[in-house]
């Protein structure tokens, strides 16, 4: 065969392996590329590494930055009359006043589209608020949370992906749309069910019917706290008194039916608080916490009546759950040289042992076998050619007719 042949073929075959660029998966790209992204092998080079690296209105995807389906970023992403929005990226409607936009923007003229723009002091994403606010409830900018502490006691601080934002806690509340079907926001920012009838309110409340659900309220007289009174009383046992008047010891009864749940009618005809039951924190233990809805005395995290209140690793000393000596729960309690393994017991950390061919990835083997058969088809190859250049030479002196010997002259 023609050496220009085989070097043609050559030259096909490493050319399909080494750079074909079209996937299906990251498998299917050879070693150099780590993606197949909408169906190409690309390259090391990122865009982004998060969402936070793109813009509000892109997704970051296999390291690069996309146009987010529910955005645009021309007129060109948006269908019939509604045109690209410079500020929101949302495909929208010219306005004609402010009427035709959001309660936070005005209808803004001389553009190429009238459109309707943040109003100041509002904002449209977190970009348009300073410093540490992001663009929270009513499109106001607020400022971002560190702890929980910076936060309403209802709510908790969440790191989000691109601030930090106080959201309400389980089953807490501001308003009664943040709670469930048949339940309501109560004074104490606490989703509680609907009443039925004064029944199922406190003794100092009655059911009061409104005009989206049925709520308990406070008697006239009853308070919950000093705001409910009168200026010059205070609320004592949930009753306006006036400041200094002796505290009652509790309400009158005949039985326990004439008091709450978490009491009982006491020889002295008086409601009195049952062992374990509480209203406020001061009614428990040291240790422990008054739970608003059940009206118990619940142990307070990392608190302990005994051991058994503890984890297998821990130990009550002074009510309060501490590690049993050689015991761990995280690393920090162990030495820098050891590990707290799954029995919560100090170990030495294993040493790192070199990769076995099994832990490499199956694209690395797929790609090192790819590499090998160009190599050794270039081998095959460059000995066909050497061996055909070194055996030319050869053949056509076999093929040369022998020379005449000269007659010799007598």
């Amino acid at each position: 065969m023609n050496i220009k042949i085989f070097f043609m073929l050559f030259l096909v075959i490493a050319g399909t392996l080494a750079f074909a660029t079209s996937c299906e998966t990251d498998f299917d790209c050879a070693y150099h590329e780590q993606q197949c992204i909408r169906g190409e092998c690309m390259g090391l080079g990122h865009d982004c590494d998060d969402e936070r690296d793109c813009g509000y209105y892109e997704v970051c995807e296999g390291g690069y930055c996309f146009l987010n389906t529910e955005y645009c970023d021309s007129n060109n992403d948006c269908q019939g009359e509604f045109y690209c929005n410079s500020q929101s990226h949302a495909c929208v409607l010219p306005c004609v006043n402010d009427e035709n936009c959001e309660y936070w923007e005005y209808c803004r003229e001389g553009t190429a589209e009238t459109e309707c723009y943040v109003k100041f002091g509002y904002c449209a994403r977190h970009v348009d608020c300073p410093g540490n606010n992001y663009c929270g409830d009513y499109h106001l900018c607020t400022e971002e949370c560190f702890t929980d502490l910076d936060c309403d006691p209802y709510q908790h601080c969440e790191v989000m992906l691109t601030h930090n934002e106080c959201v309400l806690s389980p089953g807490r509340c501001t308003i009664s749309p943040d709670c469930p079907a048949n339940q309501y926001c109560n004074h104490e920012n606490y989703c509680v069910d609907e009443c039925l009838s004064d029944a199922h309110c406190e003794n100092w409340e009655y059911c009061a019917v409104t005009d989206t659900h049925n709520e308990c309220w406070l008697r006239d007289s009853a308070c919950n706290d000093a705001a409910d009174c009168e200026a010059g009383e205070e609320c004592k046992n949930h009753k306006c008194t006036e400041i200094g008047e002796p505290e009652a010891v509790g309400e009158e009864c005949l039985s326990d039916a004439n008091c709450k749940e978490d009491e009982y009618c006491s020889a002295q005809n008086i409601c009195t608080l049952k062992e374990g039951w509480c209203e406020v924190d001061s009614d428990c233990k040291s240790y422990e916490t008054c739970e608003p809805l059940s009206h118990k005395c619940l142990l307070t995290h990392g608190m302990c009546d005994s051991s058994d209140d503890c984890a297998d690793w821990e130990e009550c000393t002074n009510n309060v759950c501490t590690l049993k000596t050689g015991r761990c729960a995280t690393d920090q309690d162990c030495a820098s040289t050891q590990a707290c393994n799954s029995a919560h017991e100090c170990e030495a950390k294993a040493t790192s042992a070199a990769t076995s061919p099994e832990e490499v990835h199956p694209e690395v083997f797929e790609s090192d076998q790819n590499i090998l058969f160009v190599l050794a088809l270039a081998i095959i190859l460059a000995a066909a050619l050497f061996y055909y250049l070194a055996h030319r030479g050869h053949h056509e002196e076999e093929e040369k007719p022998p020379k005449k010997k000269k007659a010799k002259k007598k």
